[in-house]
């Protein structure tokens, strides 16, 4: 539905008292999508379900942005991550929970698999459920590639990207170190790169 000549005046005269707002690029991109103008323009007159709507919308918006910012960033360092973590554990002694799984569980060990299984899930929050979170990747690449990675790297990831929750919040939840959760959000990142490199 594109937008009436009122509807783009009142929107252009919201910019004009907010500039200081629409001079961050998130915000402008976020509004070039006519759909969010007009949900702008319902919560402003007071319509509550428009401005969950709105703000559900901005959420995904910015995990987008924040995702493929946080990607490029990661590639530069994951392979020197990745060599530090190996020396690290190759130069120590390992207790029987410290034992990898396998050679595909990506670093998971027993201790942290068993602890995963008794985690704390939180409750009653958007984007919570991974499948859930899913479905709002409008990238089919990406949501491919995000389908790909195991249930802890999915949860893992929704909690750090869709929810902001920092790695020491996301390990209170999951009843492992802050160090285990973000090696496993490394790693998943780290799945999602090279998935999105094979599709192009």
């Amino acid at each position: 539905m594109s937008l009436s000549d009122i509807q783009k005046k009142k929107f252009c005269h919201y910019k004009a008292i907010n500039k200081s707002l629409f001079s961050d690029q998130v915000i402008t991109g976020f509004f070039q999508i006519e759909d969010n103008i007009l949900l702008l323009l319902e919560s402003i007159e007071g319509d509550h379900d428009a401005r969950k709507l709105l703000d559900d919308n901005f959420r995904r918006h910015f995990f987008r942005i924040r995702l493929v910012k946080y990607l490029s960033n990661t590639i530069k360092y994951c392979s020197i991550d990745h060599m530090r973590i190996n020396r690290k554990y190759e130069q120590r002694n390992q207790v029987i929970f410290d034992q990898p799984l396998s050679e595909e569980a990506e670093g998971s060990n027993l201790g942290e698999l068993i602890q995963y299984k008794f985690a704390e899930m939180p409750k009653e929050e958007s984007f919570t459920n991974p499948s859930h979170f899913q479905e709002t990747i409008s990238n089919e690449n990406l949501a491919k590639a995000f389908s790909s990675l195991t249930d802890k790297q999915k949860y893992v990831t929704t909690l750090v990207y869709a929810m902001n929750y920092q790695d020491n919040e996301v390990s209170k939840i999951c009843g492992v170190s802050p160090q285990a959760i973000r090696k496993i959000r490394v790693s998943a990142l780290d799945k999602l790169r090279k998935a999105m490199q094979r599709r192009g």
